[in-house]
């Protein structure tokens, strides 16, 4: 019998969702996409699809990209704090 505590829907979507907001930390820690990428180990479109994914299911805009890196927008600076504070408490690395 498959256990209902994990492999629902929602779980999958609660996964994918802290697995965003370590990707934008780490982004907004590094400055850069490209090296948030290299940290991660993950592709730089793969990152970018990720980034853009957090901001739709947000609704607005994180992140200012300009050719010299990243920096978060005001909507993208209220929101580090809190995600910090609770990943310091998480079992994430």
């Amino acid at each position: 019998m498959p256990s209902k505590d994990c492999g629902d829907a929602r779980s999958a979507s609660v996964f994918g969702m802290l697995a965003q907001i370590r990707s934008f930390l780490t982004v907004v820690e590094e400055g850069s996409l490209h090296r948030a990428a290299a940290r991660l180990r993950i592709s730089q479109p793969a990152l970018s699809r990720q980034m853009q994914a957090l901001e739709h299911e947000l609704g607005g805009r994180l992140l200012e990209r300009m050719a010299t890196g990243v920096s978060p927008t005001a909507g993208g600076r209220h929101w580090p704090r809190g995600w910090a504070l609770c990943w310091r408490l998480t079992i994430w690395p």
